[in-house]
């Protein structure tokens, strides 16, 4: 297959080729083990599908730096989920 085939075929079913390349539909259920042979195995989803959208590299510093920026962003919607309690 080529990437053009690869493409065409994402395109084709209205998804992304990053989808095909990663068996990981969008509303796919934690597997079990490793996400696919050759990744470390506490790659989760999300941060698969930021590897293969080029957000992320799988190098230590870029792994623990791309888990931060999640960190953060949850903290940031729990406090605004507290303000909104408070709130109410």
């Amino acid at each position: 297959m080529t990437v053009d085939d690869l493409v065409a075929i994402a395109y084709a079913l209205d998804t992304t080729p990053a989808v095909l390349l990663s068996h990981i539909p969008i509303d796919m259920p934690a597997p079990e083990g490793p996400l696919a042979t050759g990744l470390p195995g506490d790659v989760d989803q999300a941060e698969l599908r930021a590897w293969l959208e080029g957000r992320t590299t799988l190098d230590r510093e870029s792994r623990v730096g791309w888990w931060e920026e999640q960190v953060a962003h949850l903290r940031g919607r729990s406090a605004h989920h507290e303000e909104q309690l408070q709130g109410a």
